[in-house]
């Protein structure tokens, strides 16, 4: 029971990819200030394609 509730709240949090879809990356550094700094950023960018 509780691996069957495990697997659908898996299933629906994990994303759907196609073979067009395009997952767009951007990462910066910054040095200085209160020390370095790293952020990183994702988007996905869904096709129309079924």
């Amino acid at each position: 029971m509780v691996e069957k509730a495990t697997s659908d709240l898996i299933s629906r949090q994990l994303r759907n990819f196609q073979h067009a879809d395009i997952i767009i990356g951007l990462e910066a550094q910054v040095s200085g200030g209160i020390g370095p700094q790293r952020s990183s950023l994702s988007l996905h960018v869904y096709s129309n394609e079924p």
